[in-house]
């Protein structure tokens, strides 16, 4: 009977207290040795890179929707984005193909017309390769928020390393450049506080220099036309312009949507193909993106005049929109 109480008593304190206890040990044993050991030979490789690049996921495939409390997956709702090579341009391609064929491009693109969502997409086709072999290592950088942080470029990399998982990365971001292998996804020129942006147009110029040989690495620099006046033309290989979406685009963008009945996407369809005037609006992405969460998450109907419906979509953007 005692022996049954006492093997009773010290499989509860190995359940409830000393594996907890070793649980908790191991915890923090990983968390203080991960950052020192994250750099070692083959560690980097094996563990943190795969590490970084799965934090990395997470960050640019989720895309915020204000009315969508739980956001959305870009890989769900994604339409292969194109652009122009040269304005006016006959020459058009999906940006994600850009990535094997030039290595410095400027992609200009109006409001709304798609640019982040075409960055965040490059980046995903960047994951979708083996990081850990040969294939390219995104780097996705809003600009604004590095001018704001206001340090060099290779400083702000490797502050974006350690806040996705991978610590002291220095050494390793180094070597991954030497190789071509870092894919630098510059977002927003135009956004820059005017404070800031001499000196990020700077590094990005001494960027684009460094790594203009064969091998180098790719960099992709987006931004509104009124924010960029020519200061990479001379660093770049090719300025490519934002496609507005084709009607075919239109429908297979909304029918990545799933919508509660009696709604459909169809009916969607439908009703802005027979409001040419709203439906050429619709060819921005973010309007597009505007309308369809409107006729989704309200009960709202499309309107019938233009004028009605830039009033719905100015109050979406200054109210949910703009406190998102």
């Amino acid at each position: 009977m005692l022996g049954a109480v006492g093997l009773a008593l010290i499989t509860g304190i190995g359940k409830y207290f000393l594996v907890p206890l070793l649980n908790w040990a191991f915890t923090l044993l990983s968390k203080r040795l991960y950052p020192i050991v994250s750099s070692a030979f083959l560690f980097n490789r094996l563990v943190a890179l795969p590490k970084y690049c799965k934090s990395i996921r997470t960050t640019v495939g989720r895309l915020r929707n204000p009315w969508l409390l739980e956001g959305q997956e870009l890989r769900d709702i994604f339409v292969p984005v194109s652009v122009s090579r040269g304005l006016g341009s006959s020459e058009h391609c999906d940006v994600r193909h850009l990535l094997g064929t030039l290595r410095a491009v400027m992609i200009v693109g109006d409001p709304g017309s798609g640019k982040t969502t075409a960055l965040k997409a490059v980046a995903m086709t960047c994951l979708q390769q083996d990081a850990r072999g040969s294939g390219y290592v995104p780097l996705y950088i809003p600009l604004r928020a590095w001018g704001l942080a206001g340090v060099d470029l290779m400083k702000h990399t490797e502050e974006l390393f350690r806040d996705n998982n991978f610590p002291n990365a220095g050494g390793y971001i180094k070597k991954l450049r030497r190789q071509g292998r870092i894919a630098f996804l510059l977002d927003g020129l135009d956004e820059i506080d005017e404070s800031n942006k001499s000196f990020v147009v700077s590094q990005i110029r001494t960027l684009l220099r460094e790594e203009s040989h064969t091998s180098g690495c790719p960099a992709y620099i987006t931004s509104r036309p009124v924010g960029y006046d020519g200061q990479f033309s001379d660093l770049i290989q090719d300025t490519a312009y934002m496609d507005d979406f084709t009607p075919t685009q239109i429908q297979q963008f909304i029918g990545n949507w799933d919508f509660r009945a009696p709604k459909t996407g169809a009916k969607l369809c439908q009703a802005l193909l027979s409001r040419p005037s709203i439906l050429l609006i619709c060819r921005n992405p973010l309007m597009l993106t505007i309308v369809t969460s409107l006729y989704r998450e309200t009960e709202d109907q499309l309107p019938d005049s233009r004028d009605a419906f830039y009033k719905v979509c100015i109050q979406a953007l200054l109210t949910r929109w703009d406190a998102a």
